[in-house]
């Protein structure tokens, strides 16, 4: 008669960063989204410290209910701060793209 296999649960640690420069995973924030003009409210959910642009934060849409991931720089407590921060963020993927053809 076979032996029955011993099956062994193999858990998997959590590796995700909830803790990011003063934000926290649960926290609302404002981000104007790439190609949006609009501020949206967002829940943080973990955040991509290793990103090749920039570090980065998985949120939640509020009014949409869709994930997204935006970078930290462009992350605000309110929707007047987030709006402001867009054209810094076009002016460092602008010359984030350039430097990237050059090489």
């Amino acid at each position: 008669m076979p032996q029955k296999k011993n099956k062994k649960e193999i858990v998997k640690e959590d590796t995700r960063i909830l803790e990011y420069k003063g934000w926290k995973a649960g926290d609302r924030c404002y981000t104007v989204f790439s190609g949006d003009s609009r501020p949206s409210l967002c829940d943080i959910l973990f955040f991509h410290v290793d990103d090749d642009i920039a570090p980065a934060a998985s949120v939640s849409d509020i009014a949409t209910g869709k994930y997204r991931v935006t970078p930290v720089m462009t992350i605000a407590e309110t929707a007047k701060d987030a709006k402001d921060l867009k054209p810094a963020w076009e002016k460092y993927l602008k010359k984030y793209k350039k430097k990237k053809l050059k090489e």
